[in-house]
């Protein structure tokens, strides 16, 4: 090699080089050199450079590659730099169908013309087009179709057509064809709303679309396939491959459509730099993205991009104003303008822009024409590299501009030149030659004459230029010809790399020589080759296989094959090879393209589909989500070098129909009349209340059960099951009498024994701050506790101590029973059977939603929302501390009440006193419904039908869950747990004053918010702000929860129930007042049978309820207000659960001994009437009349007057006059006598006895 004079030169050039040095990553050299090379690579998102390391040897699978070569370049020469890609297809002609072109617009090298014709194969018939020599034949647009297939592009053979060439001889144009509509399909269509059904997902056909016209750059590398799509791949660092991000891809990857273009809209020609990017589309804009650091994007910024843009037009171009032509430098941009003009932007430090100075330029400015150029002068051709530039004009001269260090520009000189200087003609060049075309290096340049020679110029350190030699050239110099070249062989084409270079010669076969320590060259080899050599085959390439087009780029190459497959070779450190790999190659190895088809994602409606796995036969299975019943938009997601548009499949959820049947207990009953029918239910609906009830002879019906425990027809049913009617029989329902007889006189105590206990019981069981509501088997409500703001229903303002009777609604139709019922602080509601609402108590912030603020102690109905659809019924109700909140059957939530906080979630914090409808989340899918709506004191939350669950309102302690302390005044989606599955959604959720929890689908109680009494459950006091796990056994799930002021309680799948945080009155049941900062297990009742379990559960403020497996109901903590509804009698202490007993306790409110039959009038009423401990009452008989009394006996039970019952009567006894002579009569007188006074005495003695009795139970109390 020759040395450059003095080190001084070779360090100028070391600084001239940092501005756009390319990688050189995995770079190796020849065995007989010492040193592996230091490589340079530019800096992800700048201009500048830095060192990497060389790339690690080939996979096994990878084509062989040769030892590599170490070595460092010259001292006295310049390290080594890049190469700009330089786009060189000629300035393209304006076809037409059948008829010659415009010959202004043709750039003419023969009088010929050409004829290019379409061969639709099966699809409509495309005209022909006559094209000038050297001109561009047209996409025929639209594409053909054909019914069942796909389009893939125009064919020669295997190769798809590139419309960039020119065309030089009459040709036709294949179509090819894909079978199949493109879409996905999916097997079966429908199944369980559960769930867990496998699907399997059929891909679409593997496509025949291929690439065809290709542009390297730097890093990265771009082609246009044959569908008219962009693909590009490799480094991504500035977002140069322009498909949204900045990751680098091995693959290719489809560049994203610009915005607003028509839906038919391809992409037409491209050509990318060192790390931006540009493109033709069909709508006729040019769009450019990338790298911009110098204004290289040319929209006057210096902004990056990472998606196409449309390029600006220059500033006083003319209207119709068009980009016709384009090539990118490294960091500059070229385009040839309609108004025949050169306009050039970006990187200037050199003079490169031709304008007369070194500012770099971020818009579009024009080339200055050459100084004495005739009238009439346009460029025709242009190519750019990192620091010069050059350009073919409508004269036939060559000029060039820009960086001149080695010669490049070709001048003789090697000064820079800002404005375009003449290149010197060849050594020996005929008369009238003239230039065809120019392709610009790093620090070389090439062009082809008119005599079909091929020149080169510049930097040769690495024999680049193909003479031989390694000596710089400052003027064109000849390239040797191949080695066995045809006589009259000429070169039709060139191209640039970075240290390399690349011909098509007239035998049709590809050349390259040049430096090859990355293996640029494909010879499967690293040595430099100094004259041109042809390009190697592919292993295993067929027979016939040719080479069809070749680009270089910095440090790799690029060739399609006569098969149709896109082959690449060089550096590939950031997968600019397209191979998957960033392991370096030295010879041709093939892309896979197109690529697999892989999901990315599955939707069904907006439930993620779980277990996306790949079948041996390319189709996939995924499993399906829990959803709502009914059909629903499957969306695949996919990709397939690069993300692909959604597909879109429909699936139909079925929802299981299970059979509730009805039979009947028959311990002592004959066989009932009015049996109802069994339901068919779907899965997660309601049973319906069978009306009327059954009949039995002689029997009372109790209602409907699941072994001992009433049934919740409010609860959703998830499998087949039976209800069993209870009864009770009818003649144990009347009270009785003892004794039934005694004197006229009167003065006899009797004793009343009420009717056997029926067998009602409760099966739904809520409570409030003070009160507490449970729904019976016979279906109507009782309530009891406080009832200052009437919060009971009862009609009075009066505390209960016991389960009292609501009355019915005013105007309620036969039937009416109670569906479900909710407590708040101070008021209450339920849904009845007829599905309209309820609400009674404290309304001081409108939270009874009837229009008003004033407080009621019956229930009122609750008016429809405005717009309620036809039929509107109410499907769930929750009420807080002063706000309520219901869902519809149109599945939309309405709020009202107090507002302070936004609770409401209407966006405001303005009280509401009538219902107002909630807005659907935002991001919310279509069909969206609200599937259960939960409060608590300050704050709301609900759970979607996308199985998100959504908080609003207060946020002081992180109660909302969503990581702030920001209140919130509309629904916020609550994120999921960390390490929450693939699937997760929220099943069931309960609020307290200030903490929320809910159970995930995992089976999982997640708690957060407030926790100074650790009622969040996690062992300590600290506030959460986002959900956290609460620890449980293996295998363990929890069933449902629900909170109060400062404690949670839960059941779990093992029957038992927990209960944590504040403990102040015993609320936890563990029979101590002892705050729990984890779960502690609730005592079970005293006696309870071996399996018992816990059904059901309710949290009030400081009082807690459950209803057992043995039916009956449980209730301990605070009982201030009675709100326990325990028995005074019953001894248990208030830690531990203690039996409500129900129905209560007959209560005898009069006895009438004798009545008159047509007034109905009581004739003599009973004295001392009072009750005994044994559950029977005392009464002492009035005087009457001898003889048998009817006896009327008024009572009442639950607070609800029941019938008169009549059923006994009483014997009064005459007193007889007394005799004149002793016997007898004497001994009847002394008789009665005894009599009168014994019962005088014996009701003494019971009057102090029951005093005593009720002092006990006083002192006791």
């Amino acid at each position: 090699m020759r040395q450059r004079s003095g080190m001084a030169a070779a360090a100028l050039a070391f600084l001239l080089a940092l501005s756009c040095t390319p990688a050189l990553a995995g770079s190796t050299g020849s065995p007989s050199e010492a040193a592996t090379p230091t490589t340079l690579d530019k800096q992800q998102g700048d201009d500048s450079l830095q060192a990497v390391s060389p790339s690690s040897s080939p996979p096994m699978s990878s084509p062989p590659m040769s030892s590599p070569p170490t070595s460092s370049p010259p001292t006295s020469s310049p390290l080594p730099t890049s190469s700009p890609l330089s786009h060189t297809t000629p300035m393209p002609s304006s076809p037409t169908l059948d008829t010659a072109g415009d010959a202004d617009a043709v750039q003419a090298r023969s009088s010929a013309a050409w004829t290019v014709s379409f061969d639709t194969a099966g699809g409509g018939s495309v005209g022909r087009q006559t094209i000038p020599d050297g001109g561009q034949a047209s996409r025929p647009s639209p594409d053909p179709a054909r019914d069942g297939y796909l389009f893939d592009g125009w064919f020669q053979g295997d190769v798809a057509y590139d419309f960039t060439q020119p065309v030089t001889g009459s040709i036709t144009l294949t179509a090819h064809w894909t079978k199949g509509d493109g879409h996905w399909a999916i097997s079966p269509s429908q199944g369980p709303i559960a769930g867990g059904a496998k699907v399997t997902l059929t891909p679409p056909a593997q496509r025949g679309i291929r690439l065809s016209q290709l542009s390297m750059g730097g890093l990265h590398s771009a082609a246009i396939s044959s569908d008219g799509n962009l693909y590009t791949w490799g480094d991504n660092g500035a977002g140069e491959l322009g498909d949204g991000t900045n990751t680098n891809r091995s693959t290719p990857v489809q560049v994203k459509k610009p915005k607003g273009t028509p839906e038919k809209f391809i992409w037409k020609e491209v050509s990318i730099g060192w790390d931006h990017s540009a493109a033709f589309g069909s709508d006729g804009n040019l769009y450019i993205w990338g790298q911009n650091g110098r204004g290289q994007l040319g929209d006057g910024t210096t902004t990056k991009r990472n998606t196409p843009a449309p390029v600006d037009k220059p500033q006083g171009t003319p209207a119709g104003f068009t980009w016709k032509q384009f090539t990118l430098g490294d960091l500059s941009t070229a385009a040839f303008g309609s108004d025949g003009n050169l306009y050039i932007w970006g990187n200037n430090q050199y003079g490169q822009l031709g304008n007369g100075t070194t500012t770099n330029q971020t818009r579009p400015i024009k080339v200055d024409k050459p100084q004495g150029t005739p009238a009439g002068f346009t460029w025709k051709q242009a190519s750019l590299s990192c620091n010069h530039s050059g350009a073919i004009g409508s004269d036939g001269n060559l000029y060039t501009w820009g960086w001149n260090f080695s010669g490049q520009l070709g001048d003789g000189t090697t000064t820079d030149r800002h404005t375009p200087t003449l290149v010197n003609k060849p050594q020996g060049a005929p008369a009238g030659f003239t230039w065809k075309q120019v392709s610009i290096g790093w620090q070389h340049s090439a062009a082809i004459g008119s005599d079909g020679n091929l020149y080169t110029w510049g930097q040769n350190y690495r024999t680049q230029l193909g003479d031989g030699t390694n000596t710089d050239r400052h003027t064109p110099t000849l390239v040797s010809k191949p080695q066995g070249a045809p006589a009259g062989f000429t070169w039709k084409h060139v191209n640039l790399g970075d240290w390399h270079t690349e011909a098509l010669g007239s035998d049709g076969n590809f050349y390259i020589w040049g430096s090859n320590e990355n293996g640029q060259l494909g010879d499967g080899t690293n040595t430099t080759r100094g004259r041109p050599i042809p390009v190697s085959k592919p292993q295993g390439a067929p027979a016939g296989f040719t080479w069809k087009y070749t680009i270089p780029g910095c440090n790799h190459t690029a060739a399609i094959g006569s098969d149709g497959n896109l082959y690449t070779w060089g550096v590939n450190g950031n997968g600019q090879l397209g191979n998957g790999t960033t392991t370096s190659w030295n010879r041709p190895g093939m892309v896979n393209f197109p690529g697999a088809v892989t999901p990315t994602s599955v939707l069904f409606g907006q439930a993620k589909a779980t277990g996306i796995t790949a079948n041996q036969d390319g189709t996939w299975q995924v499993s399906t989500p829990k959803h709502e019943p009914g059909g629903v938009d499957v969306t695949v997601g996919w990709s397939r070098n690069g993300p692909q548009p959604d597909d879109h499949l429909q699936y139909t959820y079925i929802a299981p129909q299970y059979q509730v049947g009805f039979n009947s207990k028959n311990d002592s009953c004959p066989t009932p009349t009015g049996m109802p029918p069994s339901q068919s239910v779907t899965q997660d609906g309601q049973t319906e209340r069978p009306y009327p009830d059954p009949r039995a002879e002689g029997c009372l019906f109790d209602g409907w059960f699941q072994g001992d425990v009433a049934y919740d027809f409010s609860q959703p049913v998830t499998h087949d099951t039976t209800l069993t009617a209870h009864w009770t029989r009818e003649d144990t329902q009347h009270w009785s009498i003892s004794p039934d007889h005694g004197p006229e006189t009167g003065g006899t105590e009797v004793t009343l024994t009420p009717p056997a206990q029926r067998g009602i019981r409760f099966n739904q069981i809520r409570l409030g701050y003070n009160h507490s509501a449970a729904i019976g088997s016979d279906g109507n409500l009782y309530t009891w506790g406080g009832n200052d703001d009437g919060q009971l229903g009862e009609g009075t303002n009066t505390s209960r101590s016991r389960p009292t009777l609501v009355d019915k609604p005013q105007g309620a139709a036969d039937g009416f029973t109670w569906k479900q019922v909710i407590l708040g602080g101070w008021h209450s509601a339920a849904i009845g059977s007829d599905g309209n609402l309820y609400a009674w108590g404290d309304n001081g912030s409108g939270q009874l939603g009837n229009g008003t603020i004033t407080n009621q102690n019956r229930p009122v109905l609750i008016g429809k929302p405005d717009g309620a659809p036809k039929g509107f019924t109410w499907k769930q109700v929750s009420l807080g501390g002063f706000h309520s909140a219901a869902i519809g059957s149109d599945g939309n939530l309405y709020t009202w009440g107090y507002n302070e906080y936004g609770q409401l979630g209407n966006g405001t914090t303005t009280n509401q006193n009538r219902p107002v409808l909630i807005g659907k989340p935002q991001g919310a899918p279509e069909g969206f419904t609200w599937k259960q709506v939960i409060l608590g004191g300050w704050h709301s939350a609900a759970i979607g039908s996308d199985g998100n669950l959504y908080t609003w309102g207060n946020n002081e302690y992180g109660e909302l869950g969503d990581g702030t302390t920001t209140n919130r005044q509309t629904p916020v989606q609550i994120n999921k747990p960390q390490g929450a599955p693939q699937g997760f959604t929220w099943t069931q959720t309960g609020l307290g004053e200030h903490h929320s929890a809910a159970i995930g689908s995992d089976g999982n109680l997640y708690t957060w918010g407030r926790n100074s009494e650790s009622q969040l459950g996690d062992g300590t006091t600290t506030n959460r702000q986002t959900p956290i796990q609460i620890t449980k056994p293996n295998g363990f799930t929890w069933a449902q929860a629900s909170l109060g002021d400062g404690d949670s309680v839960a059941s779990g799948s093992d029957g038992n129930l927990y209960a944590w945080g504040w403990n102040i009155s015993g609320q936890l049941g563990d029979g101590t007042t002892t705050d729990r900062q984890t779960p502690t297990l609730v005592s079970k009742p005293q006696g309870a049978p071996k399996g018992f379990a816990w059904k059901q559960s309710g949290v009030g403020w400081y009082h807690s309820a459950a209803i057992g497996s043995d039916g009956q109901l449980y209730t301990w903590g605070n009982n201030g207000n009675g709100q326990l509804g325990r028995a005074p009698s019953n001894a248990w202490p208030a830690s531990r659960p203690g039996p409500v007993g129900f129905p209560g306790e007959p209560q005898t409110t009069s006895v009438c001994f004798g009545q008159n039959q047509e007034q109905g009038t009581c004739l003599a009423a009973g004295k001392d009437l009072k009750p005994s401990p044994d559950g029977t009452w005392k009464v002492t008989t009035p005087p009457y009349t001898p003889g048998l009394a009817p006896v009327a006996i008024d009572w009442t039970q639950d607070g609800k007057q029941q019938e008169t019952d009549k059923g006994n009567t009483y014997r009064y006894l005459a007193i007889a006059s007394l005799p004149l002579t002793g016997g007898d009569g004497m001994l009847l007188l002394l008789a009665t006598g005894l009599l009168t006074a014994g019962a005088a005495i014996a009701a003494k003695s019971r009057q102090k006895q029951a005093r005593m009795t009720d002092s006990m139970n006083t002192s006791h109390k």
